[in-house]
């Protein structure tokens, strides 16, 4: 089972990357291992039911109170991925 750190990461990846929410709703157990999460099965369910608009319409709120600040660089994204 994810511990409350692993969880909110995932969740605060999907935020700012809307092609990892969306492989994170179709797939939870396969993304969350793909970068050493392991979920239990109400993790797994929370994740198939994200709201992959909502997610979007948030992540997009808070890029535009943040500003630049709220943007990853393309090499901080790569190196996430391989994380």
């Amino acid at each position: 089972m994810a511990g409350r750190e692993e969880f909110a990461k995932l969740v605060g990846r999907a935020v700012f990357d809307p092609d990892f929410a969306l492989a994170l709703k179709e797939s939870p157990e396969v993304v969350a291992r793909s970068i050493g999460v392991v979920l239990d099965q109400n993790q797994v369910q929370a994740l198939s039911d994200l709201d992959t608009a909502e997610i979007t319409k948030v992540s997009g709120a808070i890029r535009n109170r943040l500003g630049p600040a709220a943007f990853v660089d393309q090499q901080q994204q790569q190196q996430a991925r391989m994380d």
